[in-house]
C-alpha cells in the first residue's frame, strides 16, 4: 500500500515538475517576443513613416535609431553605395526592410532579438563533392578536415571526409571558391579556384603528402597548385597548367598551351602560332601527352605555320582537367623530349548531375554533355564536339576559302569494388584547307598567289588505362593507346601562260601503338618508388614529292619515302626520398632503344627541394634527355642520291640544370627565380654548312645529315605573381637569356630562337553584379615585349636568278628583327540564372595592332620586298549552361 501511494506521488510530482517546466519555457518564449521589437506584438501592429534620400549604411543606422531594433550585417554585404529615394507612411517595419534591401540585392532573416541583414543570392544545385587521397598510395583518407574558403581566403563552412574520403558542400552561393584540406601527420594542401554554378556540382580531387616526421599538423603556405605539378615525383622545373586560369587570362584564347605563353622562360613566335619557344628552343624539341600516352601536336593545322605549333588546340576547356607543364630537368618517367612536356588531362565527367553546354561563336560552333553513367559507382561520361565554319579563321592562315575543322573528345570512367578503375577516352581532329589563285593574274606579284592548294589533316588518339590499389602503400597504373596522324597535301602553280603545274605532292600516315605501365609502392615514410615500362610500336608509310623551285616551276622530285615498322623501348625507375621533413630528393634513372638504327641511351635524372622556411624553398634540377626525330627526317633523300639517307641519325640529347628559389610572400604575393643551363649534342646538322635542325622550321627537309651539332641556352626566370583576391590578380614575369648553336661547319652561332629577352605583365578584375550577386563581369590585359626572331641575311643575287627567296648560310642568324609589343584582351560576362547559365565573352588577340616584318620576293618586280602586316585575331562567343 506504501509502495503504491508513493508511486502514485512519485508520479504526481513528475506531472508538476513538467508542468512547471512548460510554464517556465512558455514564459521565457513570450518575454523573448516581447523583448525583440519586430516581433512583439506591439511592433507589429506598428506602422511607421520614413522619407528621405539615404545610402544602406545610414537607412540601417536610421532603422535602428528609429525603431529600436537591433540589425546585424556583414560589412562585406553592406556597402554605402548610392543614395535612394525612400517614401513610405504608415508602414510595417518588415515590408520597408524587405523592399529597401531588395534594392540593394539583400534580404534579412530574424534570429531571436536580432535582424541578420545577408546577400540575396541564388544557390547552385549541387555546390561541392570532392575526395581526398593519399598523395603517394591514392588511398581514401578517412576525418580529413575540409575548410571551404571564399575567394578572399574567409572561412565559410568546414566538414571531414567520411570513410570513403569523401566530402560535399550543397546549396552554395554561385561563384568562386577555394577547399583547404588538413590532417595531423599530412602537409595540408590548398585547391585551386572552383567555380561554381548554377547548373551542376562541381567534383573535385586533393591529395594530401605525408608529414614524414609525423608530429604535428604542417602548413605548406605555398602549396598552392598554381606552382606545382600534380606529378608526386616533380621537385623543380615545372608548373601546373591550371584551366581556371585558362578560361580567365588573356592571351589564352581557351587554349591551355597558349597558358604556357604567360610564364616566364616561354616566349611565341607569332599571334597566329600556339607554337612555344621554352628557354630558346625549337618548339618541335616539346613533347605532348594525352592521359599518359605520347601524342602527335594536338592543335589544328600543326606545323604548317611552324614545326611544333598550330593556330589553336584541339583540347576543348569543356574536357581539359588541370595538367602539367615542365621546362626543364623532369622525372625520369618523361622521355623523348629536348625543351618542355605537356603533359596533358582530360576530367572526369560529373557523377551526380547531368550538365551541358553549347557554344556559338564566329569560330564555329561547340557541343558538351556530361553526367553520371551509375551514380552508385560512380562512373560518369564526358564529351565534347566543335565544328568550325569559314569565318575570321581565313585571315589568320592567309587563305581565301578559309580553314574548316572539327574536333572530337570523349573520356568514361568506370570505378569498380575490386578491380580498379577503367577509364576509356578519346580525343580526333579533323583539318581541312583549300586556297585558290587570285583572280586575276595580272595581280600576282608573289607565287603564293598564282598556287591552288588542298590538304587533309587527321590527329587522333584513344586509349585505356587502368589504375588498381593493391593495398594502402603500393598502385599500379596501366596504358593502351593508339595515336594517328596523317597528311595529304598537293600544290598547284600556274605559269605565265596559266599552265597548271603541280610543284607538291606529299602523303604521310603513321600510326602508334603504345604500351606502358608502372607501379608506385610507398615503403615508408621516408622512401616512395615508382618504375614504369613503355613500349611504342611505329607503322608509317610516307611520300613527299617537292618542286625544288617553284618559283623556276622546275617539275617534283621525291625527298622522302619510307614505309615499314619500328620499335621504340623505354624502362625507368625513380625514388622520391624524403631525407628530413625540410628536404626532399628525388633520384631516376631511364634507358631508351629504338631498333631503327640501333641507338640506345642511358639518362639519369637528380633533383632535390629544400623547405628552408616556412614561405621559401630551393630546389634543384639535373637531367639528361633524348629524343629521336622525327620519322620523315629519317628517310629524307638528296636529290639524285638516292641511296643516301638519314637512317643512321642518333638521337639528339640534352643536359639541362635548373635551380628554383620560391618565397611565398604572403598567402597571395610569390616570386620565383629560376637561373637555368642547357647543353644540346648530337643534334642533326648538315656537314660543312651552318644548318641544324635546332632552327629548322618547315614542312620538307631537304638535307644529309650527321649527328655533331651542339647547342646552348642559359639566362634566369624572375616572376611575382598575386594570385586573385577581392576579385584582383595580376603577374609580371621576365627572362634575360641566351641561345646558341653549333652548325656542320663547328661555328658557333645566335640560334634563329635567340630573341635576349622577353618582359610580361598580366593582370585582371572581376566584379559581382546584380542584386542577388549571380552576376560576374571579368576584364583581363596581358602585354608582352620581347626580343624580335633572328634571321639571314638575304642573298639578293641568288634570289633574282631562282625567283624565290635565297639567304647567306655562312651569316646565319647574325640579323635580328625588331622587339615585338603586343597586347590582348579578354571580357568575359557571366549570368547565373536557376537551372541556366549564360556567358558571353569576347577575345582579342594584338590588341594594338602591332606589325610584323617579314620579306617576300616579288615575281612581277623580280626583287625581295620588305613588308610590314599586324593580325587582329578576335573571338566573340556565347556559350548556354543547362
Amino acid at each position: 500500500m506504501g509502495k503504491e501511494k508513493c508511486r502514485t506521488d512519485n508520479y504526481l510530482c513528475k506531472i508538476r515538475i513538467t508542468m512547471n517546466a512548460k510554464v517556465l519555457v512558455l514564459m521565457f518564449l513570450l518575454g523573448f517576443i516581447i523583448e525583440c521589437p519586430i516581433c512583439s506584438q506591439e511592433h507589429n501592429g506598428r506602422t511607421y513613416t520614413i522619407k528621405g534620400a539615404y545610402n544602406l549604411v545610414e537607412f540601417i543606422e536610421m532603422l535602428k535609431e528609429k525603431t529600436g531594433c537591433k540589425i546585424a550585417y556583414k560589412e562585406s554585404d553592406v556597402k554605402k553605395g548610392k543614395k535612394i529615394s525612400i517614401d513610405y507612411k504608415n508602414t510595417p517595419i518588415d515590408v520597408i526592410l524587405k523592399n529597401v534591401l531588395k534594392k540593394y540585392g539583400l534580404t534579412f532573416i530574424q534570429q531571436g532579438d536580432r535582424i541578420i541583414i545577408k546577400q540575396e543570392y541564388i544557390h547552385s544545385e549541387g555546390g561541392i563533392r570532392g575526395a581526398v587521397k593519399n598523395k603517394l598510395s591514392l588511398t581514401p583518407l578517412e576525418y580529413v578536415n575540409v575548410i571551404l574558403l571564399d575567394a578572399n581566403n574567409n572561412q565559410i563552412d568546414g566538414t571531414s571526409t567520411d570513410s570513403c574520403g569523401t566530402f560535399k558542400f550543397p546549396n552554395l552561393k554561385v561563384g568562386r571558391y577555394l577547399i583547404k584540406a588538413s590532417m595531423l601527420g599530412y602537409i595540408s594542401v590548398l585547391s585551386d579556384y572552383i567555380i561554381v554554378t548554377s547548373t551542376k556540382t562541381s567534383n573535385l580531387e586533393l591529395f594530401l603528402e605525408e608529414n614524414s616526421e609525423n608530429i604535428d599538423e604542417v602548413t605548406i603556405i605555398a602549396s598552392t597548385p598554381r606552382n606545382y605539378p600534380q606529378n608526386i615525383m616533380s621537385l623543380t622545373g615545372g608548373r601546373i597548367l591550371s584551366i581556371e586560369e585558362t578560361n580567365r587570362f588573356a592571351g589564352n584564347f581557351d587554349d591551355p598551351t597558349r597558358l604556357a605563353s604567360s610564364f616566364a622562360g616561354i616566349t611565341s613566335g607569332s599571334v597566329n602560332s600556339n607554337a612555344m619557344e621554352i628557354r630558346g628552343n625549337s618548339p618541335q624539341f616539346a613533347q605532348w601527352r594525352m592521359e599518359g600516352i605520347e601524342t602527335p601536336n594536338l592543335s589544328h593545322y600543326a606545323d604548317m605555320s611552324g614545326l611544333g605549333g598550330g593556330i589553336l588546340t584541339g583540347l576543348s576547356l569543356q574536357t581539359m582537367a588541370n595538367s602539367d607543364f615542365y621546362y626543364g630537368a623532369y622525372p625520369a618517367e618523361y622521355s623523348n623530349s629536348l625543351s618542355g612536356i605537356f603533359d596533358m588531362k582530360m576530367r572526369n565527367g560529373n557523377t551526380t548531375d547531368f550538365a551541358h553546354a553549347v557554344q556559338l561563336g564566329i569560330w564555329g560552333f561547340d557541343l558538351s554533355s556530361e553526367g553520371p553513367i551509375n551514380k552508385k559507382s560512380g562512373s560518369s561520361y564526358l564529351f565534347n564536339y566543335r565544328y568550325s565554319y569559314s569565318g575570321l579563321a581565313d585571315k589568320i592562315s592567309g587563305s581565301d576559302e578559309g580553314l574548316n575543322y572539327q574536333d572530337l573528345a570523349f573520356k568514361i570512367n568506370l570505378p569498380t569494388k575490386k578491380l580498379g578503375t577503367f577509364t576509356f577516352w578519346g580525343i580526333g581532329l579533323l583539318d581541312k584547307i583549300i586556297q585558290r589563285p587570285e583572280d586575276d593574274p595580272k595581280q600576282w606579284e608573289t607565287s603564293m598567289e598564282r598556287q591552288e592548294q588542298k590538304a587533309d589533316f587527321q590527329k587522333g588518339a584513344i586509349g585505356m588505362a587502368h589504375t588498381l590499389s593493391w593495398n594502402d602503400n603500393t598502385y599500379l597504373r596501366s596504358n593502351i593507346g593508339i595515336t594517328f596522324s596523317g597528311t595529304k597535301a598537293e600544290n598547284h602553280i600556274y605559269d605565265n601562260e596559266l599552265n597548271r603545274i603541280p610543284v607538291a605532292f606529299a602523303t604521310k600516315h603513321e600510326t602508334n601503338l603504345q604500351i606502358n605501365t608502372f607501379i608506385n609502392k610507398r615503403f615508408n615514410a621516408f622512401h616512395t618508388n615508382r618504375t614504369g615500362i613503355s613500349y611504342t610500336g611505329i607503322f608509317y608509310d610516307l611520300n613527299f614529292n617537292i618542286s625544288p623551285n617553284i618559283g623556276l616551276f622546275y617539275p617534283m622530285e621525291c625527298y622522302a619515302y619510307g614505309e615499314g615498322q619500328n620499335n621504340v623501348l623505354y624502362i625507368y625507375s625513380n625514388s622520391l626520398f624524403q631525407l628530413t621533413n625540410k628536404l626532399k630528393m628525388n633520384v631516376g634513372v631511364g634507358t631508351q632503344y629504338i631498333d631503327l638504327n640501333k641507338a640506345w641511351t642511358i639518362e639519369p635524372r637528380l633533383s632535390f627541394k629544400w623547405n628552408f622556411h616556412p614561405k621559401q624553398y630551393l630546389s634543384f634540377g639535373y637531367g639528361l634527355s633524348s629524343r629521336r626525330e622525327r620519322i620523315e627526317y629519317y628517310y629524307t633523300y638528296v636529290p639524285n642520291q638516292k641511296d643516301i639517307d638519314n637512317t643512321r641519325l642518333g638521337m639528339g640529347k640534352t643536359h639541362q640544370l635548373n635551380l628554383t628559389y620560391d618565397w611565398m610572400i604572403t598567402n597571395n604575393l610569390n616570386l620565383k627565380i629560376e637561373p637555368y643551363f642547357q647543353y644540346l649534342y648530337n643534334i642533326p646538322v648538315q656537314e660543312n654548312s651552318s644548318f641544324s635542325i635546332i632552327n629548322f622550321n618547315a614542312f620538307i627537309l631537304d638535307k644529309q645529315l650527321a649527328s655533331t651539332g651542339k647547342g646552348k641556352n642559359y639566362g634566369i626566370d624572375i616572376s611575382l605573381e598575386h594570385y586573385l583576391k577581392k576579385g584582383w590578380y595580376w603577374m609580371v614575369n621576365g627572362s634575360l637569356f641566351k641561345s646558341k648553336y653549333m652548325g656542320g661547319d663547328n661555328i658557333w652561332r645566335n640560334s634563329r630562337m635567340d630573341r635576349g629577352f622577353v618582359v610580361k605583365a598580366l593582370a585582371g578584375k572581376e566584379w559581382t553584379l546584380g542584386k542577388k550577386g549571380n552576376k560576374i563581369l571579368g576584364v583581363n590585359v596581358k602585354l608582352t615585349y620581347q626580343g624580335g626572331e633572328r634571321y639571314s641575311p638575304i642573298d639578293y643575287i641568288e634570289s633574282e636568278k631562282n625567283h624565290l627567296i635565297e639567304v647567306d648560310e655562312t651569316k646565319a642568324y647574325s640579323l635580328q628583327l625588331p622587339p615585338s609589343f603586343i597586347s590582348d584582351l579578354s571580357i568575359n560576362y557571366r549570368i547565373n540564372k536557376e537551372k541556366v547559365s549564360h556567358e558571353f565573352s569576347f577575345q582579342l588577340l594584338n590588341l594594338n595592332g602591332f606589325k610584323n616584318t617579314y620579306y617576300q620576293y616579288n615575281i612581277l618586280t623580280n626583287q625581295v620586298e620588305k613588308k610590314h602586316s599586324a593580325s587582329l585575331v578576335p573571338n566573340i562567343r556565347y556559350k548556354l549552361f543547362f
